[in-house]
């Protein structure tokens, strides 16, 4: 049974995703958030009569400490991580006038630095078993320019620069990388006030995960390489 790793699998779309994965792979999912851990562990001990192939461990991953720990707890419970979900994130949103320095700082933290972390840790197996798939989570905002949003939008397009540096690097040890693109999605980042205005322009962290888990089992059982993923509500984006 192939490995696969989840940052941020506790809640939004990676929770999701852990939810249809846990069947057909060895799960690990991390969180910087205690709640979030607690209640993920409540949720599989409730649906599963054994959880031996699920691993939730807490993890910020802009530490690269912490990290490196959580890779090693993995390899010494599955052996090895077949593939890597890019999914932990965080949003901010200001004017560039209004930012803060360490608002740019935890924000290239989390979302660019975190995932060049766990690659660092996960890459060399990969390589070495000449197989692998890696997802970094980006985002439309990359593409669709809106005011209020440089910080998190540049965050994420240094994310995709890396995917697709990486994507060139590792082509022939037979390892795939994907862009996963969304609209915005409807979880906990948002304000209820928002979540409700913008109800008709958000994609269901549900579907957004049955998209990318068809892509991972279709990169998985076919001698393709999906580079990039984009969805958008049917409304437009925001």
């Amino acid at each position: 049974m192939r490995t696969i790793l989840i940052t941020g699998g506790t809640s939004g779309l990676g929770f999701e995703l852990a939810k249809l994965c846990y069947t057909k792979f060895n799960l690990v999912i991390c969180s910087s958030s205690d709640r979030r851990i607690s209640n993920a562990k409540k949720y599989f001990e409730e649906i599963n009569n054994s959880t031996d192939n699920i691993l939730i461990e807490k993890c910020d991953v802009s530490d690269r400490n912490q990290v490196n720990i959580l890779y090693d707890k993995v390899i010494k419970k599955f052996n090895e991580i077949n593939i890597l979900i890019n999914n932990a994130g965080i949003y901010s949103y200001n004017k560039i006038l209004d930012s803060k320095e360490n608002e740019l700082d935890k924000l290239f933290d989390i979302n660019f630095k975190g995932a060049y972390n766990t690659i660092k840790c996960t890459l060399p197996q990969m390589i070495e078993k000449q197989e692998g798939i890696i997802v970094n989570v980006s985002s439309t905002s990359v593409h669709n320019i809106f005011k209020g949003n440089s910080l998190y939008a540049a965050s994420k397009a240094a994310l995709e620069i890396l995917s697709n540096t990486l994507r060139e690097e590792v082509r022939n040890h037979n390892i795939k990388v994907i862009n996963f693109i969304p609209g915005a999605i409807a979880t906990e980042i948002w304000s209820e006030e928002n979540l409700q205005k913008y109800s008709n322009k958000m994609i269901q962290p549900q579907d957004a995960a049955k998209v990318l888990y068809s892509s991972i089992i279709h990169s998985l059982e076919n001698k393709v390489a999906i580079e990039n993923i984009n969805i958008n509500p049917i409304n437009g984006s925001l």
